[in-house]
């Protein structure tokens, strides 16, 4: 690709991303529904999904996902767009007009009649209640699942985001069901590390954004707290691991957009996104709240909506130690430096 044709795609993405924060900005503290209403008016979750049923551009819905989670929006734009609504997609199921989320569990599938019969369990599916469909790979098929048809147990993690363990015994219509691609499991389990990673890299963005404001902005002994050099090696440190973040985030959408999910060189990227984004959400927001004392632990202030989500998006889809024993057995079958240096 031209030099030319980088920086358009670039300030392409940039022009969405601000679209993105501006249609989001009022709405980010909203309720799912109301959120989810103004990213499907915009028809934004279906930018990763092949033509001719939307737009099949990768990296522009990974650019919407990492402002969702630089806003701390209770929706999994992430979820949907980059991981459910592309596998749907790929084998040719309906597309629903409502959220649609993915998960991974223990579940089989038998033929049931005209239908199919689902036995098994999902766990910490995201936003289950608020979901139209929920996507999973189980026995060689890709299933969308109605998500009235299965029982729940709700759940949250810590950052309050919903987390649904499902129990299935049901039988399904057959066209809620389609074989799955060769390596379909390890694709969504690929690409939900990604859209975990792209989205670890908003809210860290998010919790940086907040920490230089917060430290301009408070005065203490006649001056911002912003003058003093322990503040300003935190926001240093915060800055670096918030650019490492990034960085592999954006490496691990560029090779799964040009070369797939299930490639050798899209592991690597793959593990080695998720598991920095792992290592630095520690980092992140452990030093988002030092800068800012007290007042970034009440409810009633932005910085949880970031920090805690970094917290709970680390394990999942994979946490950082999962994935960097994948790029361990990789580097131990083949030739480290030929790993490293890739």
């Amino acid at each position: 690709m031209s030099g030319s044709a980088v920086s358009g795609q670039q300030e392409e993405l940039g022009l969405l991303e601000q679209t993105a924060r501006d249609i989001l900005g009022d709405v980010a503290g909203e309720d799912t529904a109301k959120a989810w209403q103004v990213l499907a008016s915009a028809e934004l979750p279906l930018l990763a999904v092949p033509e001719p049923a939307g737009g099949g551009w990768f990296a522009a819905a990974a650019a919407v996902a990492r402002i969702t989670g630089e806003l701390g929006a209770d929706v999994p734009y992430a979820d949907a767009a980059l991981v459910a609504a592309p596998m749907l997609a790929a084998v040719e199921l309906a597309l629903p007009d409502g959220l649609v989320v993915a998960s991974t569990g223990d579940v089989e599938v038998s033929r049931d009649g005209d239908g199919f019969r689902l036995r098994g369990t999902l766990a910490r599916v995201p936003f289950a209640a608020s979901a139209d469909r929920i996507v999973f790979v189980a026995d060689d098929f890709v299933v969308s699942l109605d998500s009235s048809l299965a029982t729940a147990t709700e759940g949250r993690n810590i950052a309050g985001e919903p987390r649904a363990f499902l129990s299935l015994d049901v039988v399904v219509p057959a066209d809620a069901v389609a074989p799955a691609p060769s390596g379909a499991g390890e694709e969504l389990l690929r690409r939900g590390a990604v859209a975990r990673a792209v989205a670890m890299s908003g809210a860290a963005q998010g919790a940086l954004s907040a920490s230089v404001r917060y430290a301009t902005e408070r005065v203490q002994f006649g001056r911002p707290i912003a003058k003093q050099q322990a503040v300003q090696h935190a926001l240093a440190e915060m800055a670096a691991e918030v650019e490492a973040m990034r960085a592999s985030a954006d490496a691990a959408v560029a090779v799964c957009a040009d070369e797939g999910f299930l490639t050798e060189a899209a592991l690597v990227a793959v593990a080695t996104a998720k598991a920095q984004a792992g290592a630095s959400a520690e980092v992140v927001a452990r030093l988002a709240h030092q800068v800012h004392g007290a007042i970034g632990t009440t409810q009633e202030h932005s910085l949880h909506r970031v920090t805690l989500r970094l917290w709970s998006w680390r394990d999942e889809f994979g946490s950082e130690r999962f994935w960097q024993e994948q790029l361990g057995r990789l580097a131990l079958a083949g030739d480290p430096w030929e790993e490293v240096t890739r």
